[in-house]
């Protein structure tokens, strides 16, 4: 028996391993999405590549919606992902656990800017996806210097809002103003986007570019504000995955030492 070979089995039983509990760890995790493997693939394929690219699979099932009251966190119901940004490198994730930083620009707990279409006066979009931005002034604590608040809406629109007295009357009237759309992207074979970071995806060759629109635009699902969607990471599954993974690596470890001590026996015997 070849050595070299048993001892990639060993070293992709490993891997296996690690990758479920790994994914055990995600169930608490907002948006994470189940990745799983081809267990054939495994044991033939060149170890921790293999669990690292073309033998992930993702399952998009979507996660249980629970509505949190924060004014900043999204959730999408349907297809779909929102688009951050880093700067350079665009990601993809169901993670809506958005919030304003300290520059006022909307951004994932990673720190990415999550992307959205600027509006014009009439509510249209207005070229690229941009960051979302609504910087909060520490002396009128005003955002973007005019509203005294800020609302998202079911459209993934975010509104500032504001007030504004008649001086005859004394009559307030409340006003919102629409100034970004929330992005949101798809794929021809989201199942093959490659994982990155907790809850993140960025595209593939077998994925697909991203097609980028809005909330309830063709296929596209609809935002849910003021929502988070959960992990689909079912925590049984992964538990029997990862005992399986486990067990065979450590039957094939049994194997490669009786292989090893029969092999210095027989070296012992010609000498």
């Amino acid at each position: 028996m070849d050595y070299s070979k048993v001892g990639q089995q060993i070293s992709n039983y490993q891997n296996m391993s690690n990758h479920y509990f790994d994914m055990m760890n995600q169930v608490t995790t907002v948006g994470a999405k189940t990745t799983d493997m081809n267990f054939q693939e495994m044991v033939e394929g060149s170890g921790i590549n293999a669990v690292q690219t073309s033998n992930l699979s993702v399952s998009m099932k979507q996660g249980v919606i629970k509505d949190t009251k924060n004014p900043t966190h999204m959730a999408i119901d349907g297809n779909g992902f929102f688009v951050v940004s880093d700067g350079e490198k665009t990601k993809y994730t169901r993670a809506g656990e958005f919030k304003f930083n300290e520059n006022g620009t909307l951004v994932t707990p990673d720190g990415l800017n999550v992307q959205g279409f600027q509006l014009d006066e009439k509510g249209a979009r207005n070229g690229d996806p941009v960051n979302v931005s609504l910087p909060l002034d520490p002396k009128t604590k005003l955002y973007g210097g005019k509203y005294t608040g800020f609302e998202v809406d079911d459209t993934g629109k975010v509104y500032g809002l504001s007030k504004i007295t008649n001086p005859v009357t004394g009559q307030t009237i409340s006003q919102k103003t629409a100034l970004y759309q929330v992005a949101i992207a798809n794929f021809s074979d989201p199942t093959s986007l490659k994982p990155s970071g907790k809850a993140g995806f960025v595209a593939s060759d077998k994925s697909g570019d991203a097609v980028v629109g809005v909330s309830g635009e063709g296929s596209l699902g609809k935002i849910k504000p003021h929502s988070l969607e959960m992990s689909n990471v079912d925590m049984v599954a992964m538990t029997m995955k990862a005992i399986e993974a486990k067990t065979a690596y450590n039957s094939s470890f049994a194997v490669f030492k009786t292989m090893e001590k029969m092999t210095q026996m027989a070296l012992q015997l010609i000498r």
